[in-house]
């Protein structure tokens, strides 16, 4: 995400999916992916901050609601931080290892909280069939199979990069794919996943159990969680 900002002053955030292209701008305009057009004209109404005063609570309350990736930090007027979702994942695991969360409500396994049966897609698949696939559920991760085994995974960010450059149609999932994707088992707690996350700058984790996948939990997930989690405005702020 990059803030943007005129004469002092915040006028909005942009990120890597505003910038690339998708498959029906490119369709309208070939040259779409070296498009001409200003920041000014991907910039989005509605900006949402927070104050370096608001709790992580107010924080993940945004993140959730709004469905945003980002939260500028503002003070007097003037840009001071940027707070991301795993940033959020930060504080969650800091205050696991510090001992702040109840080990009963607050620490659940990966498998209450993951979303199961999750949509998965083939090797074989092109980039192409795969962006209809995550836009029919508004996924943004999609992990490959062979068979019931994960072999991969792939991001909505690397779909459209794909697209971007117009090789959707004829690349498959297998020749864009993260291989040998970071995992999580359905029955480790929630902390461990937030601080796994969080270390390797990853916003979605397979989870398998004796070699299968049977669910997946993305950053959404364990902010709704974290929302509760990290419910004492005394302990933390953004």
């Amino acid at each position: 995400h990059l803030p943007v900002v005129e004469s002092g002053r915040l006028v909005g955030v942009v990120s890597d999916r505003d910038l690339y292209p998708n498959e029906k701008e490119i369709a309208l305009d070939p040259d779409a992916a070296c498009s001409t057009r200003t920041i000014a004209e991907l910039l989005k109404g509605n900006l949402t901050t927070v104050s370096p005063e608001d709790t992580v609570v107010t924080a993940s309350v945004e993140f959730v609601m709004h469905k945003i990736g980002c939260l500028p930090v503002v003070k007097d007027e003037k840009l001071v931080g940027i707070l991301s979702e795993l940033d959020m994942l930060v504080a969650f695991a800091r205050s696991w290892r510090d001992g702040l969360l109840d080990p009963d409500a607050d620490q659940p396994p990966i498998g209450d909280l993951m979303s199961t049966h999750p949509l998965a897609a083939r090797p074989e698949t092109s980039v192409s069939e795969a962006i209809t696939m995550c836009r029919s559920l508004g996924a943004r991760h999609l992990p490959v199979v062979d068979g019931e085994t994960l072999v991969g995974i792939v991001s909505d960010r690397d779909l459209r990069r794909c697209a971007s450059a117009g090789q959707a149609q004829e690349t498959t999932l297998e020749q864009v794919m993260e291989r040998e994707p970071l995992t999580i088992g359905p029955r480790a707690p929630s902390p461990e996943a937030a601080a796994l996350m969080a270390t390797a700058k990853v916003s979605a984790l397979p989870v398998v159990d004796d070699g299968r996948l049977v669910g997946i939990l993305t950053l959404t997930d364990l902010l709704d969680h974290c929302m509760n989690a990290l419910r004492d405005p005394e302990s933390y702020s953004a």
